[in-house]
């Protein structure tokens, strides 16, 4: 990857199936990929969901966080949300906007407790539930606010 993306020297590898390549390695291999593995790991380009100045940090500046862009190994970022700014007001107001749902500062405050319960029910080997992600946020936010 660094001599593609930094000095511009092609390996012959498709860069895009990067991603495909390590997840065949690990069918072929029987090894797992640490969630924190660079460049292919499930966790390499989560993006924690953060709003300033009513700007989506999250979609708006990913070269600020990422090295490189997450399409250009064959896979996608993630916007999650967590216990570290991401369940502030802004991000959430900002989710029911984005949905459609109508709400009160009250509803904000269901939403949150409804994400910190989600946080700590589900749990994988003795880890506690480190994001929630996107789309699991959106399903929860219809949940708590009534809405399909």
């Amino acid at each position: 990857m660094a001599l593609e993306s930094l000095y511009g020297i092609d390996t012959g590898l498709n860069m895009g199936l990067l991603k495909k390549y390590s997840e065949m390695a690990v069918q072929k291999g029987r090894v797992m990929i640490q969630p924190h593995k660079a460049i292919v790991g499930e966790n390499a380009f989560l993006r924690p969901m953060y709003v300033w100045a009513g700007i989506n940090m999250a979609k708006e500046s990913w070269m600020l966080h990422e090295p490189l862009s997450p399409e250009y190994v064959g896979t996608h970022s993630t916007v999650v949300f967590g216990p570290e700014g991401s369940l502030d007001d802004a991000p959430i107001e900002l989710k029911l906007k984005e949905q459609g749902i109508p709400y009160t500062a009250e509803d904000i405050v269901r939403v949150r407790q409804a994400v910190w319960k989600m946080l700590e029910e589900e749990k994988t080997v003795k880890v506690r539930r480190p994001y929630v992600s996107e789309a699991d946020f959106e399903a929860l936010l219809r949940k708590v606010m009534g809405k399909k």
